[in-house]
């Protein structure tokens, strides 16, 4: 099937597509925060007791140096979690109306000074609301390509942190459970 890219409907039907696209992946990626949830929960149990007992222990170098390396990466994927479920305004398009109504008003107001529109002005105002709602709806896809691009990065960091952290933290449950 030929294609042809002088053509504003299959623009718009193809970044119809990727918009809804990207919303989808976008959607995606925030419902993954339960895989960080998970390991944070798993740490919770024990945390306070490990933060508790570093301080009534005898000094031992590994036992602090395994609890600031998981303090210092469990800081560092809380961080990019936090930054990860901060909530983002992602833009809607603009009501129909808008391009259908008050946009067709106004070139129809521009290019006819005549009472009656003819078909060639009638085709040029459809290609101009056309373009107007393509560059809109780049715009958007831009934009939220953008967003999805930032909320997965801050997801993989945060959840590579939440993993490499959990190895000291086994270090440091074996101190406790080798003290108590």
């Amino acid at each position: 099937m030929s294609t042809s890219f002088y053509n504003f409907d299959h623009y718009i039907e193809a970044n119809e597509k990727r918009d809804t696209a990207i919303r989808t992946e976008y959607d995606k990626t925030i419902s993954r925060v339960s895989n960080i949830l998970i390991i944070y929960t798993g740490i919770s149990a024990f945390l306070v007791s490990i933060c508790k007992d570093f301080f009534s222990f005898p000094f031992n170098i590994w036992y602090f140096t395994a609890l600031m390396l998981f303090g210092i990466l469990f800081l560092i994927s809380f961080v990019y979690a936090i930054r990860f479920l901060f909530p983002i305004v992602i833009p809607f398009l603009r009501a129909p109306k808008k391009y259908f109504g008050e946009l067709r008003s106004e070139l129809e107001a521009t290019l006819s000074n005549e009472s009656e529109l003819t078909d060639d002005i009638k085709e040029r105002i459809n290609q101009q609301i056309k373009n107007s709602y393509l560059e809109e709806l780049k715009g958007s896809i831009d934009f939220n390509s953008e967003v999805v691009t930032r909320k997965q990065g801050y997801y993989n960091k945060a959840l590579k942190h939440a993993i490499f952290c959990i190895f000291p933290f086994i270090i440091c449950v074996i101190f406790y459970l080798s003290h108590k």
